[in-house]
């Protein structure tokens, strides 16, 4: 066995263990909340307590079965849902986009910062699961 082998084949083990799929060409999908929050000019703390929203009105407004698509694509989903609501921001029921969007006002974020975030997160479940989930997200929002 040569060294370009072994180096190789040791990588080649990393890429497997690490969620690498070689039937689909990429490696497993990460959500960034650093990158995200750098991205759309918030902290990661908002960009948390503001996915939790999202989840919380996605729950209120969709099929459980559509729901849970994507609350298991989000790591620490729970999480974030409890963050939001320990942030205070829901005064009530949150069904429709106009609440959500007062909510995440509340967070600090701008109605364009909060349309970022959820392209952002749309797009990452379009990838992590399929493009319909990440539709799911939207129709949610609206």
């Amino acid at each position: 066995m040569t060294k370009p082998f072994v180096i190789v084949a040791l990588a080649a083990i990393g890429l497997l263990l690490s969620g690498f799929n070689p039937a689909s060409g990429d490696a497993q999908q990460v959500l960034a909340i650093d990158k995200v929050a750098s991205k759309i000019g918030v902290t990661p703390q908002q960009v948390q307590e503001s996915i939790g929203c999202m989840l919380i009105e996605a729950e209120r407004r969709l099929d459980t079965a559509d729901y849970l698509q994507i609350a298991t694509l989000i790591p620490e989903a729970d999480e974030y849902r409890r963050m939001a609501t320990e942030a205070c921001v829901f005064k009530g029921s949150v069904s429709s986009g106009d609440e959500l969007n007062a909510a995440l006002g509340d967070l600090g974020l701008t109605a364009e910062q909060s349309r970022e975030l959820v392209i952002e997160l749309a797009d990452y479940l379009s990838v992590a699961g399929d493009p319909s989930i990440g539709k799911l997200l939207i129709g949610a929002q609206k």
